[in-house]
């Protein structure tokens, strides 16, 4: 046998053994678990578009009958029955609520009005921990890995890979980019100080992508606080990556940036003139849309959102909300909506969303002043009207 065929003949031995490697491991990880088939339907006229991160609540009664731990670590969703673990959907497990276990998953495409689509989720022996072995794809809350608690940001939490923009802020910027605009002070991170008292401060964060944003319906919620006088909080969609102060469109908002070309919301706290605007500022003009009540108290936690929606090549909507609390907003605080302070559904002009960046800026004025830190933030596709495609579970083992 000459070399040649030598070579031939090891490289066929390779191949044939790593096939086999190959089809018992997946043989492996398919038979030691339980696979639940989840077909996701939207039972709206709109698209659902892609990125979406799919809300999936899993009841107690499911965990005990097929044995998923409480934090999550023995679970993974995937799309593909003959290449499960080659398959791995980006998941975040967002914490065990009043006999619920809830998870955000990355879905793989869109889904077009009145269809569906099918993922699996994959339940591993107990003993197994998925955060380790699959990480980055498979994740958890760092709120719930620190005992649900504001704490350590977790090597185990994945949100920037599940949502649009994700910032978890206790001792790190987490990759965020802090911009100083106005003034001069060197922040402190335990939530990122925006403001610190002194008076014109203006600061604005962007994620790690530059602020860049998909051309598709957002909701950006945030928890932060407060302690003073004035002035604002701004969240800002849809803009250039020039930065203008909010207070050209609303008068109100002392140094407080905004992207220029953005519809933003803002959280106005001036205890003389408290204030929730939606306004626009850019080349369209500086228009206000919305003004309404904002609760002023000296200091306050907050936990506030801002959305804007649009269906296919429809008109599009805008909507903001908030509520006050006692101490650090909670990250279990997602997709509650319900429950808060809100505006109403505010028409506005698809042309004012011409813009790619996104930010959420922070000022004072010149004589009342503030502290201002924010703790975290959630971007993610917002579904259309609000509803959340439906989901559907079947035993596949």
């Amino acid at each position: 046998m000459n070399m040649r065929n030598i070579l031939v003949l090891l490289i066929f031995i390779i191949i044939v053994f790593g096939i086999i490697y190959y089809l018992g491991y997946q043989s492996k990880t398919y038979g030691n678990g339980n696979i639940l088939k989840l077909v996701i339907y939207n039972p709206t006229n709109c698209t659902v578009f892609s990125p979406f991160q799919q809300e999936i609540y899993i009841n107690s009664s499911l965990m005990n009958e097929y044995g998923i731990n409480e934090n999550g670590s023995n679970v993974f969703f995937f799309t593909n029955l003959s290449n499960i673990t080659r398959s791995i959907l980006s998941s975040w497990f967002a914490g065990y609520y009043n006999n619920y276990s809830i998870w955000w998953v990355r879905l793989p495409s869109s889904i077009p009005p009145y269809s569906n689509i099918t993922i699996y989720m994959y339940i591993g022996p107990k003993e197994e921990n998925y955060y380790e072995e699959y990480s980055p794809y498979v994740g958890i809350s760092s709120y719930v890995y620190n005992n649900y608690n504001w704490g350590l940001l977790s090597i185990y939490d994945n949100g920037q890979f599940v949502f649009d923009f994700y910032g978890w802020f206790y001792d790190t910027k987490d990759n965020w980019v802090l911009n100083i605009e106005n003034g001069n002070y060197s922040p402190t991170i335990n939530g990122i100080e925006m403001l610190n008292y002194s008076s014109s401060q203006g600061s604005y964060i962007e994620p790690p992508n530059n602020g860049n944003i998909p051309e598709i319906p957002l909701i950006v919620e945030e928890a932060w606080y407060y302690n003073g006088e004035a002035d604002a909080n701004v969240i800002s969609m849809y803009g250039g990556k020039s930065v203008v102060y909010a207070a050209g469109a609303n008068k109100f908002g002392g140094a407080t940036p905004t992207l220029y070309n953005s519809i933003f919301a803002q959280y106005e706290y001036y205890f003389l003139h408290p204030r929730l605007y939606i306004s626009y500022i850019g080349d369209l003009g500086n228009i206000q849309l919305y003004k309404g009540p904002f609760i002023y108290k000296n200091q306050s936690y907050i936990y506030s959102y801002f959305l804007v929606d649009f269906c296919n090549d429809s008109n599009a909507y805008a909507q903001a909300g908030y509520l006050v609390l006692n101490n650090t907003p909670s990250i279990s605080l997602l997709g509650t909506l319900e429950s808060t302070n809100r505006t109403l559904k505010i028409e506005i002009d698809r042309n004012m969303l011409s813009g790619d960046y996104f930010s959420i800026g922070s000022g004072d004025g010149s004589v009342s002043t503030s502290s201002q830190s924010i703790y975290w933030v959630v971007g993610r596709t917002y579904p259309p009207y609000g509803i959340m495609p439906e989901v559907y579970i079947e035993n596949l083992s």
